[in-house]
């Protein structure tokens, strides 16, 4: 059942129009020198919210805690399986880099600007991952710019939606290409798989949004905790993270080819052919 469909329609040029002024307040950051954080927050989270409450807000919010305990067991899995895949492909890139322009991957010792904070600012910016950022960025992101693509093609073709709405998402973090060059390209690898990861768990619970803000959130506030502590503690709580998805993937496949193999037998039983 197609959950999307049964949503209350939005044009495409209200969509859209709506999707230009959130990008252009994002790009407006590395546009105009010597903002204040307070004056990025407003352009960057502040009226987007704004805008998209007024276009979209209803629509979002009614199925944000929608499936919940479906939302968590498909957002872990995900997780990690996305995650695997872009550590595989991040690797590709690096050595595809290492072989045909080495001097690229110096770039990657640059400092992030964004984790370039003090051990004690870091254990803020957890909560603040956690309470604000993931929140926002998915309501945006999820909600928005995939769930209004979802809104305009009812649901059809959700999967290639996914992924063009990963490659906004990921579009939005232009200070990685401006800081480290061609080998940006491992980080909006990571950007994109953790967008699809995101994105499925937001289609396949029907409009969850509580689960996708947690682990936004929750993989954000890891990269923190590695400021604050050792970054090998954000390595195995990620890690962590990967594993536990794996553990409920592999449970969920036992249980559906028990009751495959369940099914099946009482077929036989009964003399139906199978």
């Amino acid at each position: 059942m197609n959950l999307f469909a049964q949503d209350k329609p939005i044009s495409k040029s209200t969509y859209f129009l709506g999707l230009i002024l959130i990008l252009v307040l994002a790009y407006l950051q590395y546009i105009i020198n010597g903002l204040t954080a307070v004056t990025s927050a407003i352009l960057v989270y502040a009226l987007p919210i704004l805008i998209i409450s007024l276009l979209m807000g209803g629509v979002i919010v009614r199925k944000s805690f929608r499936n919940t305990g479906k939302a968590l067991k498909l957002g872990l899995v995900y997780f990690a399986i996305f995650s695997i895949i872009t550590i595989a492909l991040s690797a590709l890139i690096f050595y595809i880099l290492e072989r045909l322009d080495p001097s690229s991957l110096e770039l990657l010792n640059n400092p992030n600007p964004v984790e370039s904070v003090s051990p004690g600012f870091a254990w803020i910016m957890v909560f603040v991952s956690l309470i604000i950022i993931g929140p926002v960025e998915e309501y945006i992101f999820r909600g928005y710019v995939f769930g209004g693509l979802l809104n305009i093609f009812r649901g059809r073709r959700w999967l290639l939606l996914a992924f063009i709405s990963s490659l906004v998402f990921a579009a939005v973090h232009l200070y990685y290409a401006l800081i480290y060059g061609f080998a940006a390209s491992i980080a909006f690898t990571d950007l994109v798989g953790i967008g699809m990861a995101l994105a499925i768990t937001y289609y396949l619970s029907g409009g969850n949004l509580l689960i996708p803000a947690l682990l936004h959130g929750s993989y954000d506030a890891i990269g923190y905790i590695g400021i604050a502590m050792q970054p090998q503690v954000a390595s195995f709580l990620r890690y962590v993270m990967i594993g536990v998805g794996l553990l409920i993937a592999l449970i969920l496949l036992l249980k559906k080819l028990f009751r495959g193999s369940a099914s099946s037998s009482m077929k036989f039983v009964h003399g139906d052919k199978i």
